[in-house]
């Protein structure tokens, strides 16, 4: 069963995204691809901010990814081009800013895109207790830290 979305994302970038399962597959066996485009990283504070107590500014000017996987895995591609990145680490807790923190974060996250990798390899083992959505959004975060951070973690 093929599923296309065509939207704006966060109300501030064109989205697309491809679908593709089996309901009968047994397995769970499914596709997703999609891409975001000139996305101002501002507007995705309100999803990043409680995931990763994390702020940013910033254009992500293409985010690409071509993901398959099924009930237990999920593995693909992962590709992220953008300029003028900065983050602010958040205090868990009283969600201020960490100065000393956001300031070291920023000597290890690439700023621009230009002269770096264009695509990673993503693979993510599926937390059965938790949805699909968590492991599509788990495969985006280990696509987002590969591309983004200058020391691989």
């Amino acid at each position: 069963m093929p599923i296309r979305i065509n939207c704006q994302f966060m109300d501030a970038s064109p989205m697309l995204v491809n679908w593709k399962f089996d309901t009968a597959n047994m397995r769970d066996q499914f596709t997703i691809s999609g891409y975001i485009k000139n996305l101002p990283a501002v507007d995705i504070t309100p999803f990043i901010k409680p995931y990763m107590n994390i702020t940013a500014t910033g254009t992500i000017t293409s985010l690409d990814y071509d993901f398959k996987g099924n009930n237990d895995i999920m593995n693909g591609k992962f590709r992220i081009t953008h300029k003028d990145l900065k983050v602010t680490l958040l205090d868990k807790e009283t969600k201020q800013k960490k100065k000393f923190l956001s300031g070291v974060a920023n000597l290890l996250v690439k700023k621009d895109s230009q002269k770096f990798p264009e695509s990673v390899d993503v693979y993510v083992e599926r937390n059965k207790e938790r949805s699909f959505f968590n492991m599509y959004w788990k495969g985006i975060e280990d696509g987002l830290k590969k591309t983004l951070l200058i020391i691989k973690i």
